[in-house]
């Protein structure tokens, strides 16, 4: 499937907790060009396509938050880097109003990041709205050991191996990267549930 073109003019401002398609293009085009790194090393390293990559470059596509990262991971940077929010303070506080919401190319799936800084870990408050599904495809990032806990609503986890497994509030889960294949809300009305990615052990 084509990635979604949603280009936004070069300079749509930015706000705390805010960010444009063209903004991440301009900071991923400097970062990588400041490394002396091709598209194609960028493409190499953080398993992504050339071609997939130019068009985020170029603001012309939305991201997963699972791509985000593994751009991040490639660049050894944060994704808070990335998107270019107002750094840190003394202590890593993130207030409620100012998460930073990532755009998400699952129509009916919000991301927004529980920590101003993820150093290779992501911490996220994810909402799925009614019969939504979250596919691997799109949000799977090699080699990390995740947790969701379930806040609201019901949701099943399909894996590649074994029985599917279903959700409700105060559940929680873990388990590898490599085993998730998709999350599907069973409800009528949105789930919520805070996810933790981390480097596998």
């Amino acid at each position: 499937m084509a990635p979604d073109r949603n280009p936004e003019p070069s300079d749509t401002p930015a706000h705390a907790g805010e960010w444009s398609s063209a903004r991440l293009g301009r900071t991923l085009r400097a970062l990588r060009t400041s490394r002396g790194l091709r598209l194609a090393d960028l493409a190499r390293e953080s398993g992504l396509s050339a071609p997939f990559l130019s068009q985020v470059e170029q603001g012309q596509s939305d991201i997963s938050v699972g791509r985000l990262i593994r751009i991040a991971q490639a660049l050894h940077v944060s994704v808070t880097d990335l998107i270019e929010l107002p750094p840190p303070g003394g202590r890593p506080l993130v207030r409620a109003s100012e998460r930073a919401s990532v755009h998400s190319p699952t129509r009916g799936l919000t991301v927004e990041l529980l920590a101003s800084r993820t150093d290779g870990h992501t911490y996220a408050l994810s909402t799925l709205g009614p019969h939504v599904v979250a596919d691997a495809r799109s949000y799977r990032i090699p080699g990390q050991d995740y947790s969701v806990f379930m806040l609201s609503g019901r949701a099943v986890i399909e894996f590649g191996t074994g029985d599917p497994v279903t959700l409700e509030a105060g559940d929680s889960i873990s388990f590898m990267s490599e085993e998730f294949r998709s999350m599907r809300n069973l409800g009528a009305t949105p789930t919520s549930h805070v996810w933790i990615s981390v480097p596998g052990g």
